[in-house]
């Protein structure tokens, strides 16, 4: 590697995971920096420094946050977290994050006459998102889970979903399921 120029930067991304590296690649070319990287090392222009500073430090944050998902999920794939230690992974947003929040599983059915589509749930939810999922898949299955020749299991998956949802709100500390 030879000695960088006077009007270039390098940064060494080698101890980033590679998850971040490409978050940085794919910034820097959606920013239109002119970039090389080469061994791990990224070279700029010293006149784009600021907005790689700034794009290097977006990763990094985007990164430790990706990092804390994958150990909550872990932890509460191994059965170890309370629903204190776990945060909503959000039903209609992108992440609620609220917490206290506990795993919820919910089945939907729909029916197309001859056909019928199935669709599973398994989220780490907080009680106000458990409760948009669980009003969301009852509504859909009453509507369009009679339509199919597996019409007869509808009312064992919508007793189901009232069981996890009793389940998951006892869970969260919350109580029983209102009617």
């Amino acid at each position: 590697m030879t000695a960088p120029r006077v009007d270039e930067v390098r940064y060494d991304l080698s101890a980033l995971d590679a998850a971040e590296r490409v978050v940085i690649i794919n910034d820097l070319e959606e920013s239109d920096i002119s970039h090389q990287v080469e061994d791990g090392v990224l070279t700029i222009g010293r006149c784009d420094e600021a907005a790689v500073d700034q794009i290097i430090e977006e990763a990094e944050e985007w990164g430790e946050q990706q990092r804390e998902f994958r150990q909550q999920a872990d932890t509460v794939l191994a059965g170890g977290a309370s629903p204190d230690q776990m945060r909503c992974g959000g039903f209609d947003v992108e992440y609620c994050g609220n917490s206290p929040a506990s795993e919820l599983v919910l089945r939907r059915l729909g029916g197309l006459v001859i056909v019928w589509t199935s669709y599973n749930l398994q989220l780490v939810l907080c009680d106000s998102c458990g409760e948009k999922a669980f009003k969301d898949f009852q509504k859909q299955t009453a509507i369009k889970g009679w339509f199919s020749p597996i019409s007869f299991t509808n009312p064992v998956v919508m007793s189901a979903n009232f069981r996890n949802r009793k389940r998951h709100r006892q869970a969260l500390g919350v109580g029983d399921v209102d009617g």
